[in-house]
């Protein structure tokens, strides 16, 4: 059965895998930082890898 236009697995293989390729990092070393251009997601502070979060709707 398939809903939607995403392919939800496919996502949690390369979410999976970018974690392993990191040496599966602690919980610790994410975060996240919210200001006026919006909400982002930290990987070793926000200097390291960030990432934009969609906004709803």
């Amino acid at each position: 059965m398939a809903v939607g236009p995403r392919r939800l697995w496919d996502e949690v293989l390369a979410a999976y895998l970018w974690w392993r390729e990191r040496g599966a990092p602690e919980v610790g070393r994410f975060g996240l930082a919210v200001g006026r251009s919006g909400q982002r997601v930290c990987f070793d502070g926000p200097q390291g890898e960030v990432w934009a979060v969609p906004a709803e709707g």
